[in-house]
């Protein structure tokens, strides 16, 4: 039931009930298990994430996903660009750490395994191979070919990501939002 909720009223409400507790907390939500979460909002803008995310939207990132767990392929995440830490991007993990990555004929291939991405509208009008280090991930955005991400740049490291996205809203009318749940990819397992 929570799942339906906007995320910025469970943030506020979240800080309503602990600052009438006299306990000062910056921005939290409660996840489905009402465990008490860090998250920040993000004003995104940018064409390199559409569909998934339109050209102006809100973003709520979760900052404590990766503190214990480690990112997903498929999650979407904000982190700093590796050559230039001053710039915040959004994009989604396709390659692992010690991963190969090719790119051809409009398709990605992990490890010599195809993976299926669903949620795209367009390839990309691009190719390419990458070999990724102990701690790298390969970031694409989901608008393959608006987009500056790993396949310009190479990987990014853990350390410059600063969290996973967990809800998108519409920057007009931010109060429909929209939970992201985990992709899955059928063709390649989960380390």
């Amino acid at each position: 039931m929570i799942k339906n909720w906007n995320p910025f009223f469970l943030i506020w409400l979240t800080i309503l009930i602990v600052s009438c507790s006299g306990q000062r907390l910056e921005s939290s939500s409660l996840s489905e298990n009402n465990e008490l979460l860090s998250n920040r909002r993000f004003d995104y803008e940018g064409k390199g994430m559409q569909p998934t995310i339109g050209v102006k939207a809100i973003l709520s990132v979760n900052e404590v996903e990766y503190i214990e767990g480690v990112p997903k392929r498929g999650d979407i995440i904000l982190f700093r660009h590796p050559k230039n830490l001053d710039i915040f991007l959004v994009k989604r993990i396709i390659g692992l750490p010690n991963e190969q990555v090719l790119m051809s004929d409009e398709m990605v291939w992990i490890d010599d395994k195809r993976i299926q991405e669903s949620y795209l509208t367009t390839s990309a009008n691009y190719s390419g191979e990458w070999s990724l280090g102990e701690e790298e991930y390969f970031v694409l955005g989901d608008n393959r070919n608006y987009s500056s991400d790993s396949h310009l740049w190479g990987g990014v490291p853990f350390q410059n990501i600063i969290g996973k996205i967990t809800a998108v809203c519409d920057n007009i009318s931010p109060d429909s939002c929209e939970i992201f749940e985990d992709q899955t990819y059928d063709a390649i397992p989960q380390p």
